[in-house]
């Protein structure tokens, strides 16, 4: 019997890519279309996947057995290959259609959920059960050093996933283990309200109740409490109140620290032995745009960081206040109007908290924005350390920054990839 066909559009995307890459490895002929050419793009390649640079209704034959999507390609340019599947009866399913059926064939399966921190909670927990030899699947959403990528191609009996809220995504996973790390309030555009986050998070909790599996959540977060309440499961807390002594990690952060507590746990669960997570998580060396550092400018530490929620910003320029005893600046890049209207005076809150701050146009999704009356001057305009900056205005801004020890370059779009360019 041939391989079946599968067509991702939207190839280059986190999700994406890596779920090809596991594909393929398990014997599947895989193809797949993106807008631009990338470095993933490249990588792919190089592995033997076809892949169309520019996503028209062509593209698609009847060759095809299945189509993949990720949410964000609904409304997009991917809108062609998606109408032209259709038309030949060609089955087209989300991204979450998969990480239902690779976890679930997953004898030990964890899924890493929460507001902030599971990129680099699922990171770790990978990369300790490699060095422990489980050999694990891993799917995230951030390049991890360790494994050159967004996924790590591993054995079908172990599999770790970050399981994004975002589109209730994370309800189509597995989990034998279910990690929460916090519960703050985010996706305005998926959730109306807090109260319907908190109830997103308790239909995930559950999912790992049904394969007898067990909860590692944060003990000292309300909402987890009220997610998890009265959930009749083997459930373990940690907080700063339980620390298993003796763990480090090389990135800064109260909550790094807790990501490392949470990893340790799981990986203690599946039978790893303390002292060779401790040593794993020791050599862990993080993930990309995580406190990530860029370069050095006039004597001045750069560093990229993903945070885009008020949360992350305040953590992110905290454990830089810490390890640098100086002054400290940030640029922002707000990501979509939807969460920045949300959030607008806890965004101009969280920059308070740098000695200067400035903050760019808002990046928007393709697919995942609606039309909103909100620009990033409206966050400028609600305190005198923030200003406004275009593109062209970034080396003028850093050029200003004489006697600070380190700028931040924080947000989830492309703010990192125009600060290098305007700098180097």
């Amino acid at each position: 019997m041939p391989a079946k066909n599968i067509y991702f559009i939207g190839i280059n995307g986190g999700s994406l890519n890596g779920i090809a890459q596991i594909l393929l490895a398990r014997g599947f002929n895989v193809t797949g279309s993106d807008v631009v050419e990338t470095k993933i793009t490249k990588k792919l390649r190089k592995l033997g996947i076809k892949i169309n640079i520019g996503q028209k209704g062509s593209n698609i034959s009847a060759e095809i057995d299945e189509v993949v999507i990720s949410s964000a390609v609904m409304n997009g340019p991917g809108a062609a290959e998606i109408e032209a599947a259709k038309k030949l009866k060609i089955p087209v399913y989300k991204r979450t259609v998969w990480w239902k059926r690779i976890m679930g064939e997953a004898k030990r399966a964890v899924a890493v959920a929460g507001s902030h921190g599971k990129t680099s909670t699922t990171a770790m927990i990978g990369y300790v059960l490699a060095e422990a030899g489980l050999d694990p699947t891993v799917m995230i959403g951030g390049f991890v050093p360790d494994f050159k990528g967004t996924v790590r191609v591993g054995s079908k009996d172990v599999v770790v996933l970050e399981a994004d809220e975002y589109d209730k995504a994370f309800h189509a996973s597995r989990p034998t283990i279910s990690v929460i790390t916090n519960i703050d309030f985010d996706h305005p555009d998926t959730y109306k309200n807090l109260d319907l986050y908190i109830k997103g998070f308790r239909k995930f909790a559950k999912l790992s109740k049904s394969r007898n599996g067990k909860i590692i959540a944060y003990g000292k977060d309300k909402n987890i409490r009220l997610a998890l309440k009265q959930l009749k499961t083997d459930i373990k807390y940690y907080s700063e109140d339980n620390l298993v002594p003796g763990i480090e990690v090389s990135i800064p952060g109260v909550h790094m620290q807790l990501n490392a507590q949470a990893a340790f746990h799981v990986c203690h669960s599946l039978g790893v032995e303390k002292k060779l997570i401790k040593k794993a998580l020791k050599n862990f060396q993080g993930v990309g745009r995580r406190f990530e550092f860029m370069m050095d400018y006039n004597g001045m530490r750069i560093y990229d960081d993903f945070a885009h929620h008020p949360t992350e910003i305040r953590a992110v320029i905290k454990a830089a206040q810490k390890k640098h005893q100086g002054k400290i600046a940030v640029i922002f890049q707000p990501h979509q109007r939807v969460r920045t209207k949300q959030f607008i005076s806890d965004f101009a809150s969280a920059l308070d908290l740098a000695d200067k701050a400035a903050v760019m146009p808002i990046y928007e999704v393709v697919g995942r924005e609606e039309d909103i009356d909100i620009q990033s001057d409206d966050i400028a305009d609600l305190s005198v350390k923030i200003s406004l900056i275009k593109e062209p205005k970034i080396k003028e801004f850093v050029d200003q920054l004489k006697d600070y020890k380190a700028l931040l370059v924080v947000g989830a779009g492309d703010i990192n990839e125009k600060v290098k360019k305007a700098l180097e």
